[in-house]
């Protein structure tokens, strides 16, 4: 039996309520609206497209025949969603996936029906409308810095790395030729991904350096496929796919990140947090208004994360920064370093144990590195101060250890940017456009 429209329209949801519900409850965030703990809720159709909700024990999602559905929530924590019928014609739903990204993108879905029934709703938005209007195109442009990102990824894996071992003469082995005829296919669809992307952002001339050694590497595989090839202008195409992959992700990612840092995430949920109240008066919403209450404590979590993740990302870049330098001076033994390692490690120990907030809880599985990071620093300062090289095999461990932790910054960073460009990118467009009609 197949799901009708409004049943599968209800499915979505249902789960969206629930998985909401659970997820603010596990993170235990202040919210618009208060739910208790519970362990199942009842949704009950009063009327088409009306709803209650309330506690109750049950066991799965089902549709039955007096029109009830019920969310147990021993159900809410899978990781897949499947939907099927019972002979009777009940449908049980299992489990869900990718819950905030579901509430965010039915919440706004939801505000944008619900603007169509509430004029109060609309007249109190449309007053943000310059402030939505911004911050769709900066998600916008944060989706394309990380598009730039993820091209440059993919070039050097796909491509570069390909090819930088191979010797002109390995070229006249068919199998070999493949290979960088695939590596120059691949070149070709990034190369015009790229320019297409960076010429909607706000790179000056000098920062796309690496563009230009991307198409020059370009035209020069291309020519080492030609029916004269040249040994000389094989390596000349390597050289400038080096090129261009040594400054283009840090130019990439240093963009990204700081237009992260300042997007004005924050304006966008204190425009819909004015906008809840008039959405309370639309008579028989109950349940479309809870999603678009839940869409909003996601978005004020996203930020706030967002938020956190940046100034971890600032924090523990600036450290980077100073272990390098450090690390030659210690190995060159030219100047007294007990005081500067003081420091760096009174500023890495802070960092650890920083408690707003923690990089335990920021970070996924990051408590092993920050414990790792932090028993490094204690015994780099328990080595003897006359064994210059047991210093020196204590603090390259320490420094892998903060690459590596800075690395796990830097992904969840990345992720997050990821998570809101996919998410709010489409919403925000129909929201727009609902204003503007």
């Amino acid at each position: 039996m197949l799901l009708t429209k409004r049943d599968q329209h209800i499915v979505r949801q249902a789960i969206c309520l629930a998985e909401g519900m659970r997820s603010y409850h596990e993170r235990r965030r202040d919210s618009v609206f208060p739910f208790p703990p519970f362990q199942s809720i009842t949704l009950t159709f009063l009327a088409r497209d009306q709803m209650s909700v309330s506690d109750t024990p049950s066991s799965g999602i089902t549709f039955n025949d007096t029109g009830e559905t019920n969310i147990a929530g021993d159900m809410l924590g899978r990781d897949k969603a499947s939907a099927t019928t019972t002979g009777q014609g009940n449908v049980v739903v299992q489990g869900s996936n990718n819950a905030v990204n579901l509430t965010i993108q039915e919440g706004l879905q939801t505000l944008t029906r619900l603007l169509e029934q509430s004029p109060e709703a609309r007249r109190v938005l449309n007053k943000y409308g310059d402030t939505i209007d911004v911050v769709s195109s900066q998600i916008k442009k944060l989706g394309d810095y990380k598009g730039l990102h993820d091209d440059l990824h993919e070039i050097q894996f796909g491509c570069y790395d390909l090819i930088e071992d191979y010797a002109f003469a390995e070229l006249k082995r068919a199998a070999n030729r493949r290979v960088v005829e695939n590596a120059l296919e691949l070149l070709t669809e990034r190369l015009t991904d790229a320019q297409v992307r960076a010429a909607r952002l706000p790179f000056r001339p000098r920062e796309l350096d690496w563009l230009n050694y991307l198409s020059e590497a370009h035209a020069h595989l291309q020519a080492t496929l030609s029916l004269a090839p040249d040994p000389e202008i094989f390596e000349i195409a390597k050289d400038a796919l080096l090129r261009a992959l040594d400054c283009g992700p840090g130019r990439v990612d240093q963009a990204l990140f700081a237009l992260a840092k300042n997007l004005p995430l924050s304006a966008l949920t204190d425009a819909l947090q004015h906008v809840a109240p008039a959405l309370g008066h639309i008579p028989a919403q109950t349940f479309n208004v809870r999603i678009f209450e839940l869409c909003l404590a996601e978005l004020q979590h996203m930020d706030r994360r967002l938020t956190d993740l940046c100034y971890a990302h600032t924090d523990w870049q600036d450290l980077i920064n100073r272990v390098r330098p450090f690390e030659v001076r210690l190995y060159a033994a030219t100047a007294p370093v007990k005081a500067e390692w003081a420091a760096l490690r009174a500023d890495t120990k802070r960092l650890c144990d920083v408690a707003n907030p923690p990089l335990t809880i920021l970070l996924e599985q990051a408590e092993g590195l920050v414990i790792r990071v932090s028993g490094c620093c204690a015994e780099i300062e328990q080595a003897p101060a006359n064994d210059s090289e047991a210093l020196r095999e204590q603090f390259v461990e320490y420094r892998r250890r903060v690459g590596l932790l800075f690395k796990r910054i830097d992904d969840n960073l990345k992720a997050a940017c990821d998570q809101l460009v996919k998410t709010a990118t489409e919403p925000l467009d129909k929201l727009k456009q609902q204003l503007m009609s």
